[in-house]
């Protein structure tokens, strides 16, 4: 019917397809999978680093508290009479007074919050910070009030 080579060529031309189309199936296997690694991978990744940011955020407004009121305690214990330090007030940060007491607080978008507050022996006057960013803290005793006055750098 057909000559011998006409056959084989056909056996082989079948056989080149089928190539193909494993071929076909494995490019199309490894595309489903690095889509599905995006689409599932892309969103993981973000709550990653806005865990990690929020971890680093408060650590920051952990150690601005810490400076601060180990400041203020040196004046209020007579270690000295003034303290000059520069500091970077963190973001979503507040700093209260109310009489002898300092209260700093954290509170992020993400409802969360965290208070530092502490009591000295002397009244406290405040000049707070108007915004977050390096500034310089000045903390006096002038009469029987420590002033803290946090002035701007930037």
């Amino acid at each position: 019917m057909f000559p011998h080579y006409v056959g084989e060529f056909i056996g082989a031309f079948a056989d080149e397809c089928s190539m193909v189309s494993r071929s076909l199936e494995k490019m199309l296997l490894i595309a489903i999978g690095l889509t599905s690694v995006v689409i599932v991978g892309i969103p993981v990744l973000f709550h990653t680093l806005n865990t990690i940011s929020a971890a680093s955020n408060f650590t920051m407004a952990n150690d601005f508290a810490d400076r601060v009121h180990n400041a203020t305690g040196r004046v209020d214990s007579g270690t000295t009479d003034s303290v000059s330090i520069e500091i970077s007030v963190p973001d979503y940060v507040t700093i209260t007074v109310s009489n002898d007491t300092m209260t700093i607080l954290y509170e992020p978008t993400d409802g969360s919050s965290q208070e530092w507050t502490r009591e000295y022996s002397h009244e406290i006057v405040l000049t707070a910070p108007n915004d977050s960013g390096s500034h310089l803290l000045a903390i006096d005793l002038i009469g029987d009030k420590i002033h803290l006055e946090f002035i701007a750098l930037n």
